[in-house]
């Protein structure tokens, strides 16, 4: 998902990705990306993105006593990457809806020529 979105992202705001993209983004994905993810949101949203996978793998591997395998961690974790998630598929829709808006444009171009 992550290269997917990576292309989006690049595809529609080229250099400028970060305030092109998320310009007319809802709040709640505004609110992640606000000042390149230095929020409290932001955070949450990395530290589910990247760290989840690495909790879901030591959860078994440690003793119960260990801080690491709290499921209080771990539901957090998981809340922080459903809203990497759901930016992510916001990206890729948005990024849809545009190339099919052009393809509209372009459509009704050609059509009034013929």
């Amino acid at each position: 998902v992550e290269m997917l979105v990576f292309a989006c992202t690049h595809a529609e705001g080229s250099a400028a990705w970060k305030t092109g993209c998320f310009a007319k983004a809802p709040a709640t994905i505004a609110a992640v990306m606000r000042n390149g993810f230095k929020t409290p949101l932001g955070v949450l949203t990395i530290a589910g993105l990247h760290f989840l996978p690495l909790w879901l793998w030591l959860s078994p591997r440690l003793s119960r006593s260990h801080f690491v395998v709290s499921p209080l961690l771990g539901a957090a974790l998981v809340i922080g990457r459903l809203l990497a998630v759901s930016a992510e598929l916001w990206v890729v829709f948005r990024h849809l809806g545009a190339v099919l808006e052009r393809d509209d444009v372009a459509r009704g171009k050609s059509i009034g020529r013929d």
